[in-house]
């Protein structure tokens, strides 16, 4: 499964989206003529995703909802119209009243009804965002706006320039705004690396007529990243945490898998920013902790058979160390200095989160840092101290708290910490699972991480809890080997997306962890 069989690209990549393809298709619609046979096989994909009620949702078997019907709409409209300032200034708002309500939300945790929440959309929507963004940084936004990642202020600008050119059209502070927007643009066109980012920037420079060469870079890397569905993909790729994850199961259940292992590694060693940070894929995405810390746990699988990469590991490693927040924490984004893949992360300031910490713990341990290092210790009673009453952790970026509690489960079995913790969250593991097996998500890889860390933690490979849920995840395998989609392991936010390597990867990992038990 990791690396055998006649697999074609699209199906192991990140699950494509009505919403991002329609957003692509309108954003393609600005050059017609060129790119005719892309927007045709686009529109496509759309007419075959259409629900029986006529809509569309954010994912291919979502119900169809109000905003994701009105974008996919549009598409079909710029198609045979062409693209209007008034459709542009209509998916600006559509945006801002979706996604900037799912950004708060997932980032810092406030209800979508939260009046918060509705300052910050009028803030980034009018007038005052031009007051004070500057050409230097962010430092003079309201400290929620600072909270935003790097990697999201160029669709906070994009958002900002569209609206202000509906009530301006032309000012000094409108092409101020633009001009920090193309600073952020990647040297092969991309923001972000993100389909929806890049569609919104796209609009941007067409509708204030801004920057032609940024404008036409941006349509071709978007055309270059179209599957051969017709469809755009809901997310950029996860290419970096795929290969790091990889590198991690097949090193720990199929030993004799080194040559792929040290192939994962010799991939992410030449893939590191220059301060041995990693984004979700290389070299243009802005850090993410996460990510590094899946692409550390790779590479410290590759040193039983490879010694090369022990420079790239202490980098890495004490690059995370000295992004750990003063509670012990670590979280998602941290703050940098210019755009990768040169930038430099300096300031661990957004998202706290206990599945980030946990992944980090994790590589470091497996980097060999000393659990007794003063940076271990104090994470892992932060971690500790965020384990509620009823004995489960609250994940940030899942959907269900069973993604963030299986996994500290494992973490304390394997280091054999805190027996009262781990039963506490082994019995809330078991009082979650369904009847029919599966746990409240009911995706591969929730299921494959919660039977992974019961059984680690000493569970009888016979028990009805272990039966019942492989049952239920080997019924979600396909005929070519991959598992049904779920849609929901990921950004409860609002960008529901599969990433079909993570969810076989849990999913075959948990098998072996099982056959293991029962030899």
């Amino acid at each position: 499964m990791l690396q055998d069989g006649p697999l074609t690209p699209e199906k192991y990549l990140i699950s494509p989206c009505p919403v991002t393809t329609a957003l692509a298709i309108i954003a393609l619609s600005i050059r017609w003529n060129t790119y005719k046979n892309q927007i045709t096989t686009g529109t496509g994909y759309l007419n075959e995703t259409k629900n029986p009620d006529g809509g569309w949702g954010r994912t291919p078997a979502s119900m169809s909802d109000e905003k994701s019907t009105e974008i996919c709409n549009f598409a079909l409209t710029c198609q045979n119209q062409g693209v209007t300032p008034d459709a542009i200034y209509k998916i600006g708002a559509n945006i801002s009243s979706t996604w900037l309500r799912d950004v708060p939300k997932l980032i810092l945790g406030w209800p979508p009804d939260s009046p918060i929440t509705n300052i910050i959309e009028f803030f980034i929507t009018t007038e005052p965002a031009g007051n004070l963004i500057n050409d230097f940084s962010f430092d003079y936004l309201p400290v929620a706006l600072r909270l935003l990642p790097p990697s999201a202020r160029p669709f906070i600008l994009a958002l900002s320039c569209i609206r202000q050119h509906g009530i301006k059209r032309r000012s000094r502070k409108l092409l101020k705004l633009i001009k920090k927007m193309v600073d952020y643009q990647s040297p092969h066109g991309a923001w972000s690396e993100d389909i929806l980012i890049t569609c919104l920037c796209i609009l941007c420079l067409f509708l204030t007529d801004q920057f032609p060469s940024a404008l036409i870079r941006g349509i071709k890397w978007l055309a270059s990243v179209q599957y051969h569905s017709g469809a755009w993909p809901a997310f950029n790729q996860l290419t970096n945490w795929d290969t790091g994850l990889a590198a991690f199961a097949a090193n720990e259940c199929f030993a004799e898998k080194s040559d792929f292992v040290i192939e994962c590694a010799r991939y992410l060693n030449i893939r590191a920013n220059q301060d041995g940070s990693y984004g979700t894929l290389s070299p243009y995405s802005f850090p993410d902790l996460d990510d590094t810390a899946m692409a550390l746990l790779g590479l410290s699988a590759a040193v039983l058979y490879d010694t090369h990469y022990g420079g790239r590991i202490a980098q890495t490693g004490q690059l995370m160390l000295s992004l750990q927040n003063h509670d012990g924490s670590w979280g998602t984004f941290p703050e940098v200095l210019e755009n990768p893949p040169y930038c430099t992360c300096y300031r661990p300031v957004h998202i706290k989160s206990v599945d980030v910490t946990i992944h980090v713990l994790q590589s470091l341990l497996k980097s060999g840092i000393d659990i007794k290092h003063p940076q271990i210790q104090k994470a892992l009673w932060w971690l500790a101290y965020q384990q509620r009453w009823d004995g489960s952790w609250k994940s940030t970026w899942y959907i269900g708290n069973c993604y963030a509690t299986s996994q500290a489960l494992e973490l304390l079995t394997e280091y054999d910490l805190w027996p009262k913790a781990r039963q506490k969250a082994r019995n809330w593991l078991i009082s979650a699972q369904n009847e029919k097996g599966s746990w409240p998500i009911g995706s591969a890889g929730e299921c494959g991480l919660v039977i992974a860390s019961l059984l680690k933690n000493g569970e009888s490979p016979n028990s009805a809890s272990i039966i019942k849920g492989l049952d239920y995840l080997t019924s979600l395998q396909q005929p070519d080997g991959s598992f049904k989609p779920s849609y929901g392991g990921l950004y409860a936010g609002g960008l529901y997306y599969e990433d079909p390597i993570t969810e076989a990867i849990a999913a075959l990992r948990a098998i072996k962890i099982y056959l293991d038990a029962c030899s």
